[in-house]
């Protein structure tokens, strides 16, 4: 880290200021250093990332249910099903593709925001800078919407 702060730091004033984009992880030093030397520069994010958080957002919500629902007396629907909302749909064995499609017919928070990550894969195929982010203020706004 403090050798790609050395280097950066390297640039000069108007070197810094010609840098338009640039893409990293969502590490909060990575972040930090870039909004301190680029602070006109949008910073995209890499899709496996962010991917990746929406994966940890399913799961959590998926255990909170899994907890809700068992402290309500219901049955329970959501066991050995984690690895089924996490895996792309090619990837799902015989039994979690099966398993996947049972719970798909419930009103479930875990049901709505594995939905919502499915349907986040569209945001990938835009070109126009205007609709992706109009397609990433509906996720935004849906998202909010499913937590509460």
């Amino acid at each position: 880290m403090k050798s790609l702060l050395k280097c950066l730091r390297g640039l000069t004033r108007k070197q810094q200021q010609q840098v338009k984009f640039i893409c990293s992880d969502m590490w909060k030093p990575y972040l930090k250093v870039i909004k301190k030397i680029f602070p006109q520069a949008l910073n995209i994010l890499d899709c496996f990332h962010i991917v990746k958080m929406l994966n940890k957002s399913i799961d959590e919500v998926r255990r909170e249910e899994v907890k809700r629902l068992k402290e309500n007396g219901y049955e329970p629907v959501l066991k050995n099903s984690k690895y089924c909302w996490l895996k792309n749909e090619e990837n799902l064995t015989e039994s979690q593709t099966k398993n996947l499609n049972d719970v798909l017919q419930y009103d479930l928070k875990t049901v709505r925001a594995y939905l919502l990550k499915e349907s986040f894969q569209a945001f990938w195929q835009y070109s126009s800078p205007y609709w992706a982010q109009w397609f990433f203020k509906i996720m935004v706004y849906t998202h909010h919407a499913i937590k509460a």
